[in-house]
Order: structure tokens, then C-alpha cells, then sequence
């Protein structure tokens, strides 16, 4: 990472606004039933992943000296935790924490720092057969997922994206440590 990010500012004018940390992969199990394995790879990827993005890429924003935007990518599973996915949750909350500490300890160098929380994209992450596998071995982790139900894929990936280039762009200078729900309010529900 570090590599890949001196020889990107070196090519692209030796500073570095923006980054999105877009770390993602989901599996579904109920925590005790999980291999340890599988618990380490979610918080490895899904958490890890984004500090080591954050932690390369701080040192350019600090030495550019303009400002810039953070944007993490987290999951409405980050603010509502979800059945058969403790390790998701586990992770994707800890992105809100991160991201809320990075934007405490950016502020004097006038980086923003922010999460995006989608639900139910359509994805690959969002066709994962194994769900509907838990669901129906355990019908009442149904409530937990609310309106999703009616309509599993609320969101297109071009939605995020607008999200991203919101917090991106200076119509959101004043936005920081904050968690944007695009998820057709299903952690309000």
C-alpha cells in the first residue's frame, strides 16, 4: 500500500485529496459456529483494510497540506447489527469508530473523515445464496432485515457512488464524522 500510494502521488502531482477505503467481503454463519479463520479474514479485510488504506495515505494528505476527504466505506451493518453476521458487524462498526477517531485527530489538518453506510446493494456481496440458506434455518432473524424483504437490492452501486462523490467534493466542507445511511432508511426502521 504504501508503495502503490508514493508512486501514485509521485505520477499524479505529489499530493493526494481523496481516498475511499472500499474494503468488502461478507459471509454468513452465527458467530459460535463460525472457524476462527473465517472471523480473522472479515476483521482482516473488512477493518484492517481500511486502516492500512487510511494509515498510507495520511502522511501525503498531512505533507500536501491542503485538506482533503476520507470516505470509508462501512454497511448499515456497522449501525445495526445483523443475525449471522457478528463478524461483519464486528468489523463494519468498527469502521464508525475509526473513522470517527481519524476525523477527531485530522480536523487541525482539515481532512474530513466520513463513512458511507449502504444496505442492500446489488452486488455480488448482496447475492450470497448461503442468506437465504440462514434465513430459512432460522425464521426469526427475518425481522431483523425490515424492508430489505420487500425489496432486496434498494440501492445500485451508482447510488453509492454518489454518496462518494458528495463527500468528495466541497458541497460537504463542513461534514465530517459522520455516518451517511444510503440504505432507503432501514437502520431508522
Amino acid at each position: 500500500m504504501d508503495a502503490l500510494l508514493n508512486e501514485g502521488v509521485d505520477r499524479f502531482g505529489g499530493r493526494l485529496d481523496i481516498v475511499v477505503a472500499n474494503a468488502g467481503i461478507s459471509t454468513w454463519a452465527r458467530f459460535w459456529e463460525m472457524p476462527d479463520d473465517e472471523w480473522q479474514t472479515m476483521i482482516d479485510v473488512n477493518l484492517t483494510g481500511v486502516w492500512r488504506t487510511m494509515k498510507a495515505a495520511v502522511p501525503h494528505m498531512i505533507a500536501a497540506g491542503n485538506g482533503g476527504s476520507i470516505i470509508n466505506i462501512s454497511s448499515v451493518a456497522g449501525i445495526k447489527s445483523l443475525p449471522g453476521q457478528a463478524h461483519y458487524s464486528a468489523a463494519k462498526h468498527g469502521v464508525v469508530g475509526l473513522t470517527k477517531s481519524a476525523a477527531i485527530e485530522l480536523a487541525e489538518f482539515k481532512i474530513r473523515v466520513n463513512s458511507i453506510h449502504p444496505w442492500g446493494v446489488d452486488t455480488v456481496l448482496a447475492a450470497d445464496p448461503t442468506v437465504g440458506t440462514l434465513l430459512t434455518d432460522h425464521p426469526t432473524y427475518l425481522m431483523s432485515f425490515g424492508c430489505m424483504l420487500s425489496d432486496p437490492f434498494p440501492a445500485t452501486v451508482d447510488d453509492i457512488s454518489d454518496a462518494v462523490i458528495y463527500l468528495a467534493s466541497g458541497l460537504s466542507r463542513a461534514v465530517t464524522a459522520t455516518q451517511l445511511t444510503v440504505d432507503m432508511g432501514a437502520t431508522k426502521v
